[in-house]
């Protein structure tokens, strides 16, 4: 469906998100400059001390900013961290994956904050005990009858699917196709955010996109017509990813997410974002 046939309803809830979206990037920007002014000699992967540059990937699960909040699970989990290893840490939000994961195996970034614990990936980092559950799911409109054209993982067949770039989201498209035995199509984005993503098909500008469930689900109270009802993974465990070398950093980060997650603390932030 094209953008001249939405309803102006639609097309007006669609830019005022993007709208609102930008806003919130461009505040998560004006926080990084922020804190360069607190390093004034510091550049990305060269801060002074032993602080933790963490890359977060903004999203409802992970970082987000409202009014003048900054909230997300793996926004306060690493934040606890941080505290109890008395360690300076500083975000670096990003919104394309592929640019985060580059500047990883560039020492830029010590960690980032997170991704599905994916076979593929792990030859290329090291992962974290895992933190939370997630699955991966189909964004598609429902048409005029509130029907769906994909119902299940084989009516994928030959079509083509929307998926930011280096997300391990596309080793799991891959192993669909074997699965179904017929080629699935796949368009892969720098430029864009899950959020994005959604957005877009939400519009009628893509047909179909692939994103994480928890990322998309909060959406839905502004967009009913849009269904996340398709699932295209099992659900999986997410966890922060390393440089494959860090080997040190990972024992002490996995020996601390093992113990925190055997106290109440763990499941009260973790009940706040569910």
């Amino acid at each position: 469906m094209s953008r001249s046939r939405q309803p102006r309803s639609l097309n007006g809830r669609i830019i005022l998100y993007v709208a609102l979206l930008c806003v919130a990037i461009g505040a998560m920007f004006a926080l990084r400059r922020c804190n360069s002014e607190l390093y004034p000699a510091a550049r990305i992967g060269q801060s002074e001390g032993d602080t933790l540059d963490v890359a977060i990937i903004y999203s409802p699960m992970s970082y987000y900013l409202y009014d003048d909040t900054i909230g997300g699970f793996n926004y306060d989990m690493l934040r606890l961290y941080a505290k109890g290893q008395q360690r300076p840490i500083r975000f670096w939000p990003v919104v394309s994956l592929d640019d985060a994961l580059q500047r990883l195996n560039d020492r830029d970034f010590d960690l980032l904050a997170s991704l599905p614990i994916d076979q593929e990936f792990k030859v290329k980092y090291a992962y974290t005990s895992d933190l939370f559950l997630d699955r991966q799911v189909l964004i598609q409109r429902r048409d005029s009858r509130g029907m769906l054209t994909v119902k299940s993982s084989l009516d994928l067949a030959g079509e083509t699917l929307h998926i930011e770039k280096d997300s391990p989201i596309e080793f799991r498209i891959h192993n669909l196709e074997r699965e179904i035995g017929d080629t699935i199509h796949i368009e892969r984005h720098p430029e864009l955010s899950s959020e994005y993503l959604f957005l877009k098909v939400a519009s009628g500008e893509l047909r179909y996109a692939v994103v994480n469930e928890r990322v998309a689900r909060p959406l839905l109270e502004h967009y009913p017509e849009v269904s996340i009802d398709t699932p295209v993974s099992f659900t999986q465990f997410q966890a922060w990813v390393l440089h494959p070398q860090d080997t040190a950093m990972l024992h002490n980060l996995n020996t601390w997410i093992d113990s925190i997650k055997q106290t109440p603390v763990y499941e009260q932030i973790l009940m706040r974002y569910n």
